[in-house]
């Protein structure tokens, strides 16, 4: 059995667990480029992961190869993932006195003699399929991305040439922006909005024990507002949920952050007396439980405004930086109709 085989079958045998981390992926917003004489490879922007290649080797059962693959279903799993390096017979020994390919085999390298191939094809353009296996094995150092890689006759140096233009571009840009939101920060602290449990109360029409917001530390009326709830072991939740083993109902969760939402939409003087309704949740994921001590930190973003309607992407953390909860919530602007 190939060792392409050995890693790809284990894997698929042991199966896949999903992390409580969001899988992130950089998208290329410009184009990088690495060339030697007419050797080159080039990343440009483009909504998904593509490789186009062109391979031209003087050997006569080679010659040009063009491949174009894009990372759709399991388009790299049965097109490049078992494509063999090549060998030339002519070359083996030279290479062998040099330390070098000696684990290597018919079976585990395409071997081509002067007029024919000596092991067994598994693709007729297989050189191709592995120059591409190449550059996704290369360029993943930088973990996963959306762009196009274009190669001209390019290999190994070529890749990591490329990467690592984008990885000191991409922490550059990384860097700028954290500077950025520090000034920012330090020039803003004493202008931002925050509002107390009265000022809230002044805003969403929510009472106890229907009212999960206790303060507002951030607010951008109709884009965007932070804010924070107390889990408190005397809410009368729970009480029920659960005896002995208290966590916060997820409904209440999704409530608490809904609210935040809230109050940046009905913050505005021609909103207030308003209320906030769902019409519909999306993408809803809890990663662990929230319990008595806990401080629920809501971010909601209002990413589509539109009349009456609109949606929020809410984020829930605790200590800052732990994930525990988001979602887009759909909602619909009403008169309060007491």
């Amino acid at each position: 059995m190939a060792v392409r085989q050995t890693f790809v079958e284990a894997i698929q045998k042991a199966g896949k667990v999903e992390q409580d981390a969001d899988r992130v992926v950089y998208v290329v917003d410009k184009e990088f480029t690495y060339t030697n004489g007419d050797r080159y490879i080039k990343v440009e922007p483009y909504d998904g992961f593509k490789i186009s290649f062109t391979s031209i080797n003087p050997h006569p059962l080679l010659g040009r190869q063009e491949l174009v693959i894009e990372d759709k279903d399991d388009n790299f799993l049965k097109e490049i993932a078992s494509a063999r390096t090549v060998a030339f017979e002519d070359e083996i020994a030279k290479m062998q006195k040099m330390g070098l390919g000696l684990g290597g085999n018919l079976d585990n390298v395409v071997v081509f003699g002067k007029d024919k191939i000596l092991s067994v094809p598994r693709f007729s353009n297989e050189l191709i399929r592995h120059k591409i296996l190449d550059v996704i094995g290369d360029m993943y150092l930088l973990g996963p991305i959306k762009g196009h890689v274009i190669g001209m006759k390019s290999g190994h140096a070529f890749n990591d040439n490329i990467s690592r233009q984008i990885a000191t571009y991409r922490n550059e840009k990384k860097s700028k922006a954290a500077t950025d939101i520090a000034s920012k920060s330090e020039v803003g602290s004493n202008h931002m909005i925050t509002l107390d449990i009265h000022e809230i109360q002044k805003i969403l029409p929510h009472r106890y024990p229907m009212l999960l917001v206790d303060r507002i530390v951030e607010i951008d009326p109709m884009h965007r507002a932070v804010g924070i709830k107390n889990i408190s072991f005397n809410e009368p939740q729970f009480m029920g949920h659960f005896p002995g083993n208290p966590i916060m109902p997820g409904v209440l969760l999704i409530e608490a952050m809904a609210q935040v939402g809230g109050v940046t939409l009905l913050y505005p003087q021609e909103n207030r007396g308003k209320i906030a309704v769902f019409a519909k949740i999306d993408n809803v994921r809890f990663r662990r439980p929230v319990v008595p001590g806990d401080q629920l930190r809501t971010t909601a973003v209002i990413t589509k405004i539109k009349g009456t309607m609109g949606i929020a992407h809410c984020e829930g953390t605790v200590d800052w930086r732990t994930r525990l909860v988001k979602g887009d919530f759909f909602f619909a602007l009403m008169e309060n109709k007491k």
